[in-house]
Order: structure tokens, then C-alpha cells, then sequence
């Protein structure tokens, strides 16, 4: 009827019932559902970017953000979507350099040859193509500086955890 506005917490929760988001949910949008972490803005969806990622730590907390990347929301997963500032020139053959953003899909797996975000012993994380075998991974660079060598490791003795895959570069302007 139009007599009683529900509160934040009810729009929530309807949303959540409903799988929507609640932009699209209060006709905001016609997104039906933006990846966790982010929200509409205008024509673009506003993706949080963190510094760094560790293994155990939550990678979207407050003072792990440094800012965000505004992207259109065309063929983009509804799951959760966050970005990593990238440091160094281990991925720049594939146009990932030291200062760009990669937008990462977080997902717990990984096919052959795609270009992911990898934890490796609770080191901080690394930008790398993934190639996998029965007891081994494989983290490939992809850069123009001979340094940068393939790290093989053997996943029955170090564990290796996949964050997420590469799915758009943001360069710099």
C-alpha cells in the first residue's frame, strides 16, 4: 500500500531471500545481482582494491583497501570480484605491470594456462599462469626480464592456495 518504508536490515534480508541485490531490488538497477564486494555506480560497478593478500586474513578488510576501480558491468561473474594493485614485472608479456590493477574472480580453482592469484606458504600473493599435475604446480611468468623463472611445487609438501583468476587488467592512466 505504500504506508510503511521497510528498514535496511528487511531490505537485506529480502534481497538475500531473493538472490538480487538490493539496488535491483529497490528498482535502482537492472543488474539483478553485482559480485560481493562491489556496488553499482551510474553504468559501472565500483570493485574494491586491496594491497596485498595473505594466506588466513580476510582480503577485504578496511585497512587492506586502497582504493577502487570503476568497471562496466558487462560479462563479469556474479561472485565475488575484488582488485590487486600488482607489483613487479613477472606478467608484463602479458600486460600485467608493475603499478596496474588486476580485477580477480575469487574462485578456489584454476585451469591450465590461466593467469591466477596464488598463495604459496603463507608468502604474500603472486600474479602467475597456473599449470597443474597430479603433484606439482607450476607458476609461469611471463615477462621480458630473464630473472623471472618458473617455480614448480610440489603440493604434497608445500601447500598452495588458489585465491582467484585474472579476469581484466586495469593500466594506469
Amino acid at each position: 500500500k505504500g504506508v510503511h518504508q521497510p528498514d535496511s536490515s528487511t531490505i537485506n534480508k529480502l534481497a538475500e531471500f531473493f538472490n538480487v541485490s538490493t539496488d535491483y531490488l529497490l528498482g535502482r538497477s537492472d543488474i539483478r545481482d553485482l559480485p560481493k564486494g562491489a556496488f553499482q555506480l551510474n553504468n559501472f560497478i565500483k570493485i574494491p582494491v586491496v594491497r596485498t593478500i595473505r594466506a588466513g586474513e580476510p582480503i577485504l578488510t578496511n585497512d587492506n583497501i586502497v582504493g577502487y576501480e570503476y568497471i562496466p558491468p558487462t560479462d563479469f561473474p556474479s561472485d565475488e570480484l575484488f582488485g590487486l594493485k600488482v607489483i613487479g614485472d613477472s606478467m608484463d608479456l602479458s600486460h600485467i605491470v608493475n603499478g596496474c590493477t588486476v580485477i580477480v574472480h575469487k574462485q578456489d580453482y584454476i585451469d591450465n594456462g590461466d593467469i591466477a592469484v596464488v598463495i604459496v606458504n603463507d608468502e604474500e600473493a603472486t600474479v602467475k599462469k597456473f599449470y597443474n599435475s597430479d603433484t606439482t604446480v607450476t607458476l609461469m611468468p611471463h615477462s621480458t626480464n630473464p630473472d623471472h623463472q618458473p617455480r614448480i611445487i610440489d603440493i604434497t609438501k608445500t601447500e598452495v592456495k588458489i585465491i582467484g583468476k585474472v579476469i581484466k587488467i586495469v593500466l594506469e592512466p
